[in-house]
């Protein structure tokens, strides 16, 4: 059964991670207090109201939650499971458990376009990436972002270009994980292209 062994590459993925995180929890803020766009972010977190709309980041004061919309928003819910809300934890934290499903939906994506051996390769590529943990300490938006972007093209993959009533589900699925992706990370941007290629691939299968 396929199920069990996609829960094996999740739960791997997923204690990747959980080390790297034990190993830089009690990392600090790179610059001077109030200084690094982590720091921003998590303030404006900490003030931000989950019932107000995404927009309302814009009135707090230095938010720099600009095209950063739903990541200041996710870390207004993983701050609720920290002594801590604003230490640099969060940040880590939050960046983590996106890289953990992007290795994840990498070995899904990769398994729908070849096969489980080269799925396998992806997949141990991306989780033994230095890469991706130094995005993580740094710029964790960016890796939140990927996370959607790679959603919505497994969701792609599931398209049968049959103009059915599941194809245009699977197609607003689509296209509300592009707008949490674009609204994520200023980062972003360089992910269209990739997306439309892939798209065209896809269609000629």
């Amino acid at each position: 059964m396929l199920l069990p062994f996609y829960l094996e590459i999740l739960l791997i993925s997923f204690a990747v991670n959980a080390v790297v995180f034990f190993i830089t929890k009690n990392i600090t803020f790179f610059g001077d207090r109030g200084a690094t766009d982590n720091e921003k972010m998590l303030i404006a977190a900490s003030k931000y109201s989950l019932l107000s709309y995404p927009s309302k980041l814009h009135l707090i004061e230095n938010s720099r939650a600009q095209l950063r919309e739903f990541w200041v928003i996710s870390l207004a819910l993983t701050a609720k499971f920290f002594k801590f809300k604003n230490s640099e934890a969060v940040n880590i934290a939050l960046s983590l458990i996106s890289n953990s499903f992007n290795s994840f939906l990498i070995f899904i994506i990769f398994i729908e376009i070849f096969n489980y051996q080269i799925a396998i390769l992806a997949f141990l590529f991306y989780l033994t990436s230095f890469w991706s943990y130094q995005i993580a300490i740094y710029l964790g938006h960016i890796l939140f972002s990927t996370t959607w972007c790679l959603l919505s093209i497994f969701l792609i993959t599931k398209l049968s270009y049959e103009l059915s009533y599941m194809d245009f589900i699977i197609s607003l699925l689509v296209g509300a994980t592009l707008v949490i992706c674009f609204s994520s990370s200023s980062a972003s941007r360089k992910y269209p292209p990739f997306i439309v290629l892939f798209y065209i691939y896809d269609f000629k299968l």
